[in-house]
């Protein structure tokens, strides 16, 4: 099984790093014929997108046999897919998705308690026609996802693109969760498809939710569940936001009235009073 490790692989200690080699391949992100067939690695509550890098972590003696095997191939490359459900033992062709996405690792780290820190690069979204084994790992036939709608410059794409990257701008800018190096790359884009799936990547979505952005093959409509997604977790964080400011508005309030109590407790004693002869005197 693996993981998403959420920490970056190059912070890592304690590793020994096994070299990937390189080819001709290094130079795109996207190769101009993907095999037929490929290993599939299932993914555990992660939904990987293309053209992204990102950090996993492989701890399974089946997943690290099929790491094992895609270090000899000269591309590097393999299929993951999120698992659907929890499951018992390694996972099997009907536990998961049947859309995913092939990745090449670029860099990998194996530690002393035999783990696997690796570094991938997301390719292309396939889909898995038929897998061909199951043991020692699974291995499927796979056919490229076609995508539609990236040509289209109308004046709606033309605005889902810009709604897409201001309404992430400001949620990176609010979030403490997402790092603002994200208003940088999304500045540096200007393919929607790899804009919305850059987003998606970066949404607080459950397995399901990322994976129906993954399948979406017409860029418009994936930019549309991004979008939606994006005015939720806006207008969740402006309620937290405004929560929190009620709690600490509620909190100086309290403390105020403290400090007033105990600075009139203060005088009193001064003056000699208690509060039994301030009752009298009322």
């Amino acid at each position: 099984m693996v993981s998403e490790d959420e920490g970056q692989i190059e912070s890592q200690v304690g590793g020994m790093e096994i070299h990937v080699g390189s080819g001709p391949e290094e130079e795109s992100d996207e190769l101009t014929e993907l095999p037929g067939e490929l290993p599939v690695l299932p993914l555990k509550n992660t939904v990987l997108f293309p053209y992204l890098l990102s950090p996993l972590l492989v701890n399974t003696p089946a997943s690290q046999r099929l790491i094992d095997d895609v270090l000899i191939r000269p591309d590097r490359l393999m299929v993951c897919t999120a698992v659907k459900r929890d499951v018992q033992g390694p996972p099997g062709e009907n536990d998961v998705y049947g859309v995913g996405t092939v990745l090449r690792i670029v860099k990998m780290l194996k530690f002393p308690d035999d783990s696997y820190r690796l570094l991938v690069q997301g390719v292309a979204r396939v889909e898995l026609t038929r897998f061909t084994e199951s043991d020692p790992f699974l291995r499927a036939e796979i056919k490229e996802i076609q995508e539609t709608g990236e040509g289209d410059e109308s004046v709606e794409m033309t605005a889902l693109v810009r709604s897409v990257a201001q309404q992430f701008n400001t949620l990176v800018s609010e979030s403490s969760r997402l790092s603002d190096e994200l208003q940088v790359l999304v500045a540096n884009l200007d393919d929607p498809s790899k804009l919305a799936d850059l987003v998606a990547s970066n949404l607080d979505l459950d397995v399901a939710g990322k994976q129906q952005i993954l399948e979406a093959s017409h860029v418009g409509i994936r930019l549309r569940l991004v979008l939606d997604q994006l005015s939720k977790e806006t207008e969740a964080l402006q309620i937290e936001t405004e929560i929190k400011q009620k709690v600490q508005n509620e909190m100086g309030k309290t403390q105020r009235e403290y400090m007033l109590r105990q600075q009139l407790e203060a005088i009193r004693r001064e003056l000699g009073e208690s509060e039994d002869d301030e009752e009298e005197v009322e």
